[in-house]
């Protein structure tokens, strides 16, 4: 069946519209890189950093369910810049199996991890995320705090309102903006 798919895209990669062209060859890239699937995998697990990178980043291309578990154990590389890639992939792609594996980067280090933590959060859309990120807004962290806030209003839980409502004096006028607007993305989504 697959060659069959394989053959159809080939013949519409010839096609006389460019917009034809140029699906086919995405789809056909989507093809292909499933069938190297275990190649990413093996790449992953054997590689260096860079190379883990460039896997986690082709998973996010391929958009497969099946590569889940390897974006969230890279979540917990020892790697900054694959932790961050692999959590700003979870919550690109919306995996909510990875949600356990955010929540214990809010933990990390890394203001850096924990921001990203805190925007995939914000992502993947799970509320039981939400009494986790209140926490964060105690941090002095201002750009940990604002994404704290964004990621709060995306998931417009009841729960986040009173905590808000409170950062609407903050000192800072960033925070007081997304603030307001989280208060108003928490009403549109009563």
């Amino acid at each position: 069946m697959l060659s069959e798919r394989k053959k159809a895209l080939l013949t519409a990669m010839r096609d006389r519209e460019e917009g034809v062209r140029t699906a086919a060859a995405a789809a056909m890239d989507l093809v292909e890189g499933r069938e190297r699937l275990q190649e990413i995998f093996n790449t992953y697990k054997e590689g260096d950093n860079a190379a883990k990178l460039k896997a986690i980043f082709a998973l996010g291309r391929l958009k497969d369910e099946r590569g889940s578990a390897l974006l969230i154990r890279a979540s917990r590389s020892s790697c900054e810049e694959v932790r961050v890639a692999a959590i700003s992939m979870i919550g690109t792609l919306g995996i909510k199996s990875g949600l356990f594996a955010l929540i214990e980067r809010l933990d990390d280090s890394s203001g850096f991890v924990k921001i990203k933590a805190v925007e995939a959060l914000g992502l993947v859309g799970c509320k039981e995320a939400v009494p986790y990120l209140l926490a964060q807004l105690d941090s002095d962290n201002i750009e940990l705090k604002i994404k704290t806030i964004e990621s709060l209003g995306a998931l417009g839980s009841a729960d986040a309102e009173s905590a808000i409502i409170k950062l609407v004096n903050d000192e800072s006028i960033t925070v007081r903006a997304k603030s307001v607007k989280a208060l108003g993305d928490l009403s549109i989504q009563d």
